[in-house]
């Protein structure tokens, strides 16, 4: 099942049952509930995105606790022409990140699958999508993340 349950900008929520938290840097320049649309469940809308201003921008959720995860789809804004190169790690702590994802020399237009790839099983709490580029402007956008753990 994919690890996205109740969602929450909340810094200091933790209800203990794996509510995400989403956190935007390198500042909080934009309003926090644009950031929820990134992890609202709905991947279907190109039209609907966090913008995250002029890249390098990143996002970060907290799963609530540190759990088994092996799959990660970072789904930004299509147009079928745009790419966007990013990368996205996982970390226990927050503060030792691992990259589990690396499309930063992938130049093929972003589509509604998204960015996504299955790595070794890997414990992790956060999760951080660095936005590095997007071809058609400075700005960096994301629809939807899914974080999993696949069979």
């Amino acid at each position: 099942t994919t690890l996205q349950p109740r969602v929450s900008t909340d810094s200091h929520h933790e209800d203990g049952q794996g509510s995400v938290q989403v956190y935007q840097g390198p500042s909080l320049r934009f309003e926090e509930g644009a950031m929820v649309i990134a992890v609202d469940g709905k991947a279907d809308n190109a039209e609907s995105y966090w913008d995250g201003g002029t890249a390098p921008q990143w996002l970060q959720v907290d799963l609530g606790k540190v759990q088994p995860v092996n799959y990660i789809n970072v789904i930004t804004y299509w147009d079928g022409g745009r790419y966007y190169e990013l990368t996205a790690e996982v970390s226990e702590d927050g503060k030792i990140w691992k990259k589990v994802l690396d499309f930063t020399d992938d130049k093929a237009p972003a589509t509604a699958a998204g960015y996504s790839g299955k790595f070794p099983e890997t414990q992790a709490r956060y999760v951080r999508v660095n936005m590095l580029k997007n071809s058609a402007n400075p700005s960096v956008h994301i629809v939807e993340l899914i974080v999993d753990r696949k069979k």
